[in-house]
C-alpha cells in the first residue's frame, strides 16, 4: 500500500487477467472486498521504465512483461497524483 513498504511478492503467470489480480490483491492485503468493488483503491504499478500508471488500461501479456511493482493507492492519492502530472505538463 502507498506510503508503506509491504514486500510481498505476485506470480502474475498463474493469473488470467485484472480480475484475478485485484481479488488475489483483495485477499492478500484482507481488504474484505475493497478493491475489487472499486470504490476506495486503485492499483498502480510502475514499469520497467520507472514510470508510473493506472492498472488495466494495457493488455494483461503486455502489463505482465513491464510491470516492476505495485502499488495499492487510495482514490484521492491518485487524484492529487493526476492533478499534479497534468500541471507539470502545463495542461
Amino acid at each position: 500500500m502507498h506510503g508503506l513498504s509491504l514486500c510481498r511478492a505476485i506470480d502474475l503467470t498463474v493469473l488470467d487477467g485484472y480480475n484475478a489480480l485485484m481479488k488475489e490483491l483483495d485477499k492478500l492485503f484482507d481488504l474484505k472486498g475493497e478493491l475489487c468493488a472499486g470504490h476506495l483503491w486503485e492499483i498502480v504499478y510502475i514499469d520497467n521504465e520507472g514510470d508510473m500508471m493506472l492498472v488495466g488500461n494495457d493488455p494483461w501479456p503486455e502489463f505482465c512483461n513491464m510491470v516492476k511493482k505495485l502499488i495499492l493507492c487510495s482514490k484521492e492519492e491518485v487524484k492529487k497524483m493526476k492533478s499534479t502530472n497534468d500541471s507539470s505538463k502545463g495542461v
